[in-house]
């Protein structure tokens, strides 16, 4: 979390926006670091959304098959 706060409290954050990848392997980080990472970034007026969304890719190139 105290990553997240850094990032996001930055004077420019809300311009440069953020992609936050996280690939935990245990159980309890994921349950509890991702929600409150969600949760606080929402508290600071950011908008959580897609990968895809972000780079501003169009829906049919987010998945492959």
């Amino acid at each position: 979390m105290r990553a997240y706060r850094v990032a996001l409290s930055q004077p420019d954050a809300h311009k440069r926006g953020h992609i936050a990848l996280q690939h935990d392997t245990h159980k309890t980080a994921a349950l509890k670091l991702g929600p409150a990472a969600v949760k606080y970034a929402k508290e600071k007026g950011f908008k959580i959304v897609t990968v895809g969304e972000c780079l501003g890719e169009p829906q049919s190139n987010w998945y492959y098959r």
